[in-house]
């Protein structure tokens, strides 16, 4: 009796825990849930209440409503991310289930479709020619916080650090402002681009974008080819480099890495140009970029050598001098050809030559040196070879003392008179750019010449022999016979 008593009222007292309990099973035997019970408990991931079968944590008694409003519910468990500075549209919403399951899923994170497949749900995620490896990968969440961020774009990190995490930064001397700080975004596009490297545009359209001096410099009328050809980049490093103005090499080697023709001038040359070799070396006369001169050069041609041969120099090769030429133009009344048009290099090779004093063909190095055509290479690219070939005339030259080649007697002897004995080869005060005085001996003593000139012909009283007349007209005998 006892007994039996005991049994009643524990089954009394403890019917509404029971009857409790088999409310919190009844979701996982109800016919109603049976169908989506069974496909969730065969997915790999599951919601920690679902597997515990504990619904009433999310659900209500009454069916279909949960137990908090959504904003609250899974912040229960869950942190907050709508408290970031940046909070992906869902989370700002509470629109959990947008993106995740609440019960059960194949997919990692609950997520309602695979990772990469359910971002391009809502953001266009179509692959340009040059498509991000991690976009590529469908890996947005390693870069991005699918809930919320204290950075701008939902990223993990700041910029910088999350570019570098993947592509190390590696600074030298010299950095791109941008790459310095970091801002890569500033010329790349994190996903995909037209373009390589994933550049949010063309190479050189870009650098203008923050260069614009060099953008007005592009309306010059001679650009560099390799700026069209290659691009900035072609020359420059983007990020950073050993040298100055992040190239990358340093000038020299840079520029005939291309020019392999004035390399092997350069290379090869008897008698080398010092500023191809040293300073600035191309750059001291050559705008890289652009300009309104042919050649792409700074300057004029005259002036530009002119800045520096506009005093005494030494050749760095065998220490002789090098005259003063801006000197010796200086209100001259006689100037060579070439040089009335502003020109040197139609004489004179900027780069390298085999011959002395940079000389484009030969001409004796040696103040006296017997005839020899092939010697004059120089001067006979423009002038008449026969003016010295020819031992009479009346018709090559005024130099003759009646027809006698006065031009052939200098020259064809065994201690030949070389044309710059008696004519200045940039510019003189005289006529025919005759020398007032030319060097002489090792102490480069100037032995005067002396030279007039008369109506019909002229004369001269150099140190070297008594006074010369010559006449055109009339043969003059200077030595006893003709």
């Amino acid at each position: 009796m006892k007994t039996s008593l005991t049994l009643f009222l524990l089954v009394i007292f403890a019917w509404p825990v029971l009857a409790k309990e088999g409310e919190m099973s009844d979701c996982s035997n109800s016919k109603c849930h049976q169908k989506n019970l069974d496909a969730y408990k065969k997915m790999a991931n599951k919601h920690s209440p679902f597997e515990k079968m504990a619904c009433d944590s999310c659900h209500s008694k009454e069916h279909k409503k949960l137990v908090e409003a959504p904003e609250k519910l899974c912040y229960q468990c869950h942190d907050n991310y709508s408290k970031n500075n940046f909070v992906h549209g869902p989370v700002s919403t509470a629109s959990c289930t947008t993106c995740h399951n609440p019960h059960a899923s194949p997919n990692q994170n609950m997520l309602v479709k695979p990772k990469g497949e359910i971002c391009a749900e809502c953001h266009d995620l179509k692959p340009g020619a040059h498509t991000h490896k991690p976009v590529t990968d469908k890996n947005c969440t390693g870069c991005h916080s699918p809930h919320g961020s204290g950075f701008k774009g939902l990223l993990l990190k700041d910029p910088s650090e999350i570019c570098s995490s993947c592509h190390p930064i590696k600074t030298q001397e010299y950095s791109h402002g941008p790459y310095g700080t970091g801002a890569c975004l500033g010329c790349h596009a994190p996903h995909s681009s037209a373009e390589n490297h994933l550049l949010t545009a063309p190479d050189k359209e870009l650098c203008m974008s923050c260069h614009e001096d060099f953008a007005e410099k592009m309306k010059e009328s001679t650009v560099h080819t390799a700026i069209n050809k290659l691009g900035c980049s072609g020359c420059h490093n983007p990020h950073t480099s050993a040298f100055r103005f992040q190239l990358r090499q340093d000038t020299k080697a840079l520029c005939l890495g291309c020019h392999d023709k004035i390399q092997k001038a350069v290379q090869e040359a008897k008698f080398k140009h010092d500023p191809v070799l040293q300073g600035q070396a191309c750059r001291g006369c050559h705008d890289p970029h652009s300009s309104t001169l042919n050649s792409l050069l700074l300057k004029p041609e005259s002036d530009l050598c002119l800045s520096c041969h506009n005093k005494p120099l030494k050749s760095s090769e065998n220490n002789k001098p090098i005259a003063d030429v801006a000197a010796s133009l200086k209100d001259a009344k006689e100037k060579h050809g070439p040089i009335r048009e502003s020109l040197c290099a139609p004489c004179h090779n900027a780069h390298g030559s085999e011959y002395f004093r940079l000389l484009r063909k030969p001409y004796p190095e040696a103040f006296y040196a017997p005839f020899e055509e092939k010697l004059y290479g120089l001067c006979f690219s423009c002038h008449n070879s026969q003016v010295v070939l020819s031992a009479t005339t009346t018709q090559l030259t005024n130099f003759r003392n009646g027809d006698q080649n006065l031009h052939y007697i200098h020259v064809h002897q065994k201690k030949g008179r070389t044309c710059r004995s008696c004519h200045e080869v940039h510019a003189s005060h005289l006529p025919k750019h005759i020398r007032y005085s030319v060097p002489f001996g090792k102490a480069n003593w100037n032995l005067p010449l002396k030279f007039v000139k008369t109506e019909t012909g002229g004369g001269c009283l150099p140190g070297c022999h008594r006074k010369y007349d010559y006449d055109r007209k009339t043969f003059i005998n200077n030595r006893g016979s003709k």
